[in-house]
């Protein structure tokens, strides 16, 4: 996923970890990916991957930026350990009000949510 097929040297790019829910939040499916527009795309175009009749209602609600591969499958695996109350209480830190947050990202730019943090004033720290 982080390799330069053209190289036999890793290069560092983007790579985020994301949640999607369904529209009534009944679950909170985490991931990562290097193409987080493509991927938002998939969870809404492939009817079969959900168990929600209504696909078109996935949203992505919160998501985490890395440029270090073995970090970001490192925090992954964390947050897919946690229950589901412990992943709202981390959604609702930066998007309280379940936002879609894929209408603010396009192929070629993603926002970053550390920005968002400080202008709402709050701030997330890592799980330990």
């Amino acid at each position: 996923m982080f390799r330069n097929l053209n190289s036999s040297v890793s290069f560092s790019i983007k790579g985020f970890i994301y949640f999607m829910t369904d529209r009534n939040r009944s679950i909170i499916t985490v991931g990562y990916t290097d193409n987080l527009y493509k991927t938002v795309n998939i969870y809404r175009n492939t009817a079969e991957l959900f168990v929600d009749e209504n696909k078109k209602s996935m949203r992505l609600v919160y998501f985490e930026q890395y440029d270090n591969e073995v970090l970001l499958k490192k925090r992954c695996d964390e947050l897919q350990r946690l229950t589901k109350a412990q992943r709202e209480r981390i959604i609702r830190t930066v998007n309280p009000n379940w936002n879609d947050l894929s209408i603010k990202i396009t192929s070629n730019e993603i926002i970053d949510l550390s920005i968002l943090n400080i202008q709402s004033g709050k701030l997330i720290e890592p799980l330990r």
